[in-house]
């Protein structure tokens, strides 16, 4: 896992000042924003933190599930595109990403499925969580054992959001960040009562791909402040 520090509500470019700055100043990440099952979630701001993501594998991360590309605004929104909540730089981010993953209750649109479950983690895993939803669920397990859930709904409580409609749509985006004792997330729907429109459930992340010339920079940066920056050991399918 990249050592990313707390950087609140921000725009990438700042976001990716402040983490340098943090990272020279104490090479360790900070207070997370929310804790369950010895698992800490942290929310870093609401677009792509060196300017560009992608889907969860181009990130390095073991997932099944294919690349989603386009706009699918009745099923799946390209994460980047919800910027409505008050905080947050409210500029569209979404050409920033180029493909993602949607898990969906009907496996719509065409690429997605109905639980994307990412394996060989090492107790770190962030990604951009497009069109924030009360029914978008996060399950984290260690081995068989379920570690923790974490919902659309935390991270609304965090940020002191209510549901814009009564599909339960907040209609902003977040980039969050989960470090503990886990080797597995699955990430899926859940949904109680009847919906119009079934397929119109889904959970669309993306990840962060820092382009080589960030790399570099924070390479740089491990070296002068004399930590070595923590890994995910993302693997790569």
């Amino acid at each position: 896992m990249r050592n990313i520090t707390k950087l609140g509500l921000l725009p990438a470019a700042t976001v990716a000042t402040m983490t340098t700055m943090a990272m020279l100043n104490t090479g360790v990440a900070s207070a997370a924003d929310l804790s369950k099952g010895g698992i800490d979630l942290s929310i870093l701001g609401n677009d792509c933190p060196t300017g560009m993501c992608s889907d969860l594998a181009t990130g390095g991360y073991n997932v099944n599930g294919a690349p989603v590309v386009g706009n699918f605004p009745n099923e799946a929104k390209i994460p980047g595109t919800d910027t409505g909540l008050s905080g947050f730089d409210e500029a569209d981010t979404s050409a920033q990403v180029k493909q993602y993953n949607v898990a969906s209750i009907l496996s719509d649109p065409a690429g997605a499925v109905e639980e994307l479950i990412v394996t060989g983690l090492d107790g770190a895993f962030d990604f951009l969580w497009g069109s924030v939803d009360t029914y978008n669920q996060i399950e984290f397990f260690s081995g068989d054992d379920s570690q923790a859930i974490f919902s659309g709904i935390d991270i609304a409580g965090i940020l002191g959001a209510t549901p814009a409609n009564d599909q339960g749509n907040y209609h902003f985006d977040a980039y969050v960040n989960f470090l503990g004792d886990f080797d597995r997330a699955v990430l899926t729907n859940v949904v109680t009562g009847e919906t119009s429109d079934e397929t119109r459930i889904a959970f669309e992340v993306a990840t962060d791909v820092p382009e080589p010339a960030s790399l570099l920079g924070l390479a740089v940066v491990g070296l002068v402040s004399g930590s070595t920056l923590l890994s995910r050991k993302k693997q790569a399918v």
